[in-house]
């Protein structure tokens, strides 16, 4: 093979590496997102942005922002920002069932969401999107790209642990 032939072939591979570069870039960053928004009755103390949002034990998103929001009494309470990535999912539905007026009707059928431990000892939580059945009907109204949060109770007994693990650390 002559060094020419040699070239083009070089030159060949390179351009066709760099178009397929430039489109898994295009491909990754034009997916359009899926925003929602979680607001746990509880501290949310051990999220952070970038926390993944699972369902089923599967990563399909993270976390964007968390901030504080007042509640329908004037309390401050956690607003949890997610944004689930619909090239993340082999059922690309999935997303779109979690899109505009579908996403109330998937709180209808029993869309949650819920903090999960991931360590109990660091107290690392992640968010996981389940279906709960016999859900019972959130009590106050949502936002439109709002998921209602699984069970109060459960955020409850967390916030105690929680707080039992800080006051072993203090004691230690």
């Amino acid at each position: 093979m002559s060094r020419r032939a040699l070239g083009g072939l070089m030159l060949a591979v390179l351009v066709a590496g760099l178009l397929w570069s430039a489109f898994a870039w295009w491909r990754a960053w034009s997916a359009p997102l899926v925003t929602l928004v979680f607001r746990p009755p509880f501290s949310v103390e051990g999220i952070a942005t970038g926390t993944p949002v699972r369902v089923q034990g599967v990563s399909v998103g993270q976390v964007v922002s968390v901030g504080l929001d007042l509640d329908q009494d004037g309390r401050l309470r956690p607003l949890v920002s997610l944004s689930v990535d619909p090239a993340a999912l082999e059922d690309r539905g999935f997303a779109e069932r979690l899109r505009g007026d579908r996403l109330g009707e998937e709180v209808a059928r029993g869309l949650r969401a819920r903090l999960i431990t991931v360590n109990p000892a660091s107290g690392l939580l992640q968010v996981e999107l389940l279906w709960a059945d016999g859900a019972p009907a959130p009590a106050a109204p949502l936002r439109r790209d709002e998921v209602p949060p699984l069970d109060e109770a459960f955020g409850r007994r967390l916030e105690g642990f929680v707080d039992q693990l800080e006051r072993l650390a203090e004691v230690d």
